[in-house]
Formats: structure tokens, C-alpha cells, sequence
């Protein structure tokens, strides 16, 4: 069979037609939580299925991209999918695929396969990209959750935050619970309600966090806390879709080891404290630097071609005593010569450029004290090319070369 195609077309024909030659899983795995936001997405997705879990339900959980590992994607009831398992799943897919998947379709049918079979009461999905026309949008979400909207991926969903907007409210189904984060500003939040009323559906906003779970997230960052506020509301209205208890307290107690890797995820370096964050957009920067609160650690820093690199180089740029750009194992990552030269003057001279993330690295912790702090910032790939090299070993991110036409 041909591989799997990096390129594929945006829209949900060829996933709806593979998920229908493979008996049409996405209707067989239980209630489906469907998240989307421009941040927290993922966390509010690993902390959701935490609390399903700990009320006793099996609970899948499929996110993306990974950092550690192609199967930390596909979970189930807190543990990656088998190697064995990912295997022969992924080799059934293919042979009903004649070359039309993209690998994250590919990989969405695997996921949904793996949770019909294994029954779960519950699947938290997390949307790859906008939601409209993303593959996980093959399955009816009991639980639309969106959490926040703010201009990322302008390429693909604008123009502009309500363009942003009209993909993400495409998650929605007629009579499904809707819950919106926060601080979606006012004209996006318009249109996503406007879809909602028009399709029957409750729209409905997090409760405060109780008081405890502060102390179960200490130390993985402040923005962890809204993050959890969310994820507690969206997983008690799954349960409620089912007519099963919930309990707050309980599901609280599980948000400890909830929080996905590369979320503020804290390691050590040659004697130095190091911090690795995917953070790779402006909502997300600006909550991971906030946690500084004034300390200026040395920062290696990598961005995708397509973001706002000026801004985002030079807020690190700025926080931080030095910085240090390079190239994450993407062929999408930014060339870090080009994102030096974005910099004004001044802050030009804090900035140095590595040919690799080991070497950038290594330079950081030169230039820290030991028991100084090094952070790791401005993409999800860095975070994992930098726990790799870390655990002396070389990401791993299929799907990622591009297929000529």
C-alpha cells in the first residue's frame, strides 16, 4: 500500500470513508469529549480524561503531536497504547488506505479503532488543528469544549479571530453541551454561541477550581489552573451526558500526574534546572513567562516557519539573559539565522544562533550558573528534541517530511 500522505486534502472525506470501510469506530467509543482552543488544549485534554478515570471509567485519550512518543498520542486509562497494539492497528488502517490518509488521519482512525474495541465509556479527543475539518471531527463529540481563540495557524483558519473562531465552533453538534473558556474575546465568543443556539446546544462556562487543586498542580505552572477549572467542567458534563455520578474531589486528586510532558516539565542539566515548555504562540508565551516573575533564566529557543517570529523571539528575547535560537527537528522550524536578524539591535546582542539542540544546549548551560535555570521554549518539536537529547537519544516525528505531488 502507499504510505500514508503528509499532504493530503483538508476536508473529512477520506477519513469519514476509511472510518466507514473499518465498521465506523468513532460510533462505538462511548461519550466523545471533543477539545479544541488555540491554548490549553492539550493539558485541559489530559486533565479531563484524569478525571473521568478516577471516577472508574475507561477512558481513551488522543492528542497531538507527541514529545516523547508516536504512542503517548493514543492512551488508554492513563497509559500509551501498546507497541504491539499500535501496530496492528495501524496496519489495518493502511490496508484499507489506498494513499488518500494524511498520517494524523491515519493515526486518528488507529485511536478511534483502539477505543471501540477496548470499549471505553469515554474518549477525550483533542482536534489537531481549527476543528471544522479536522479528522477527529469524524466523530460526534457529546461535549464540544473550546477553550480559548486567539490568531494561530492564520494560514489555515482565518482570516482573522473570527475565521479562527468558525473552525473551532465547527465541533459543535446539534445537542451537544458547549463549553467555552474564559477569555474568548467578544466577537469570536458571538459567533461560536450563534452556532450553538442554531444547533440546540447548551453553552456553558467552568466553575472556580476548588481549593485543592491548586496544591495537586504546584510547580507545573500557574496557567495549569485555568487549565484544570476547564478540564473539571468539561469531563462532569461527559458524565452528565451518561447519567454518571461525578465527583469533584475525587477527580482533583488525579490532576497531580495529569499534565502532559512538555508542559513546563522540569529536568536536570549538567547541575542546572532546566524548564521545557512548548509554548509557541503569544496567548502561550506570555503565561509561561509570566511564571518567571522577573528571574531572566538563559533560553534555547526554536519556532515553526509559520509563526509570529519576531514577536515571539523577541518577548524571549527580553525575559530572558540570553538566547539562544536553533532548529528544531522539523522541516517546518525556522531557519535561526533569519530569526536573529527579525531582532531589534539591542536585543540582537543577547542572541546567539546553535546549529543543533544538543549544541544549543550545551551553550546554555555554559553560560548559566550551576543551579541556574535554562529555559526550553517556542515549539512542541524543540521540547522533544530537547528531552531526547536529554535522555541521549533522537526525536522521533513521522509524518513530518513533506510528499511532493
Amino acid at each position: 500500500m502507499p504510505p500514508p500522505s503528509a499532504d493530503a486534502h483538508y476536508s473529512l472525506k477520506n477519513i469519514t470513508r476509511a472510518l466507514a470501510r473499518l465498521g465506523g469506530p468513532e460510533a462505538r467509543m462511548g461519550t466523545v469529549l471533543h477539545v479544541t482552543g488555540t491554548t490549553g488544549k492539550t493539558s485541559s485534554a489530559f486533565l479531563a480524561a484524569a478525571a473521568l478515570r478516577a471516577g472508574g471509567h475507561r477512558t481513551g485519550l488522543y492528542t497531538s503531536p507527541h514529545v516523547r512518543s508516536l504512542r503517548e498520542r493514543i492512551r488508554l486509562d492513563g497509559r500509551d497504547i501498546p507497541e504491539n497494539d499500535f501496530l496492528e492497528l495501524f496496519l489495518e488502517v493502511e490496508s484499507i488506505n489506498a494513499g488518500e490518509l494524511s498520517f494524523f488521519e491515519t493515526l486518528t482512525a488507529v485511536a478511534f479503532l483502539y477505543f471501540a474495541r477496548r470499549k471505553t465509556r469515554f474518549a477525550v479527543v483533542e482536534a489537531g488543528l481549527g476543528g471544522r475539518l479536522d479528522a477527529t471531527n469524524a466523530a460526534r463529540g457529546g461535549v464540544a469544549a473550546i477553550t480559548s481563540v486567539s490568531p494561530d495557524h492564520l494560514d489555515f483558519l482565518g482570516p482573522g479571530l473570527d475565521g479562527i473562531a468558525a473552525h473551532k465552533a465547527g465541533i459543535i453538534k446539534r445537542g451537544a453541551a458547549v463549553l467555552l473558556g474564559e477569555n474568548i474575546p467578544p466577537s469570536p465568543l458571538r459567533l461560536i454561541k450563534a452556532r450553538a443556539r442554531r444547533l440546540g446546544c447548551r453553552v456553558l462556562s467552568p466553575d472556580p477550581l476548588p481549593a485543592r487543586a491548586a496544591a495537586a498542580l504546584a510547580g507545573r505552572g500557574r496557567f495549569q489552573l485555568a487549565n484544570a477549572a476547564f478540564a473539571l467542567k468539561a469531563a462532569a458534563l461527559a458524565a452528565e451526558k451518561v447519567g454518571v455520578r461525578f465527583n469533584p474531589a475525587t477527580a482533583v486528586k488525579s490532576f497531580g500526574k495529569a499534565v502532559p510532558p512538555g508542559r513546563f516539565e522540569r529536568q536536570a542539566y549538567r547541575g542546572r534546572r532546566l524548564i521545557v515548555d512548548g509554548a509557541h504562540n503569544a496567548e502561550g508565551m506570555a503565561a509561561l513567562l509570566a511564571e518567571f516573575g522577573g528571574r531572566r533564566p538563559v533560553c534555547v529557543a526554536a519556532f515553526m516557519a509559520d509563526k509570529d517570529l519576531q514577536a515571539l523571539a523577541g518577548a524571549l528575547a527580553r525575559a530572558c539573559s540570553r538566547l539562544i535560537l536553533t532548529r528544531s527537528s522539523s522541516y517546518r522550524s525556522a531557519d535561526p539565522r533569519k530569526v536573529r536578524a527579525l531582532l531589534p539591535a539591542a536585543l540582537r546582542r543577547r542572541a546567539l544562533v546553535a546549529a543543533s539542540v544538543p549544541a544549543a544546549l550545551r551553550r546554555a548551560a555554559a553560560l548559566t550558573p550551576r543551579g541556574g535555570e535554562i529555559l526550553v521554549a517556542g515549539s512542541l518539536y524543540l521540547a522533544g528534541d530537547a528531552l531526547a537529547a536529554l535522555a541521549g537519544r533522537r526525536a522521533f516525528h513521522p509524518g513530518e517530511m513533506p510528499v511532493k505531488s
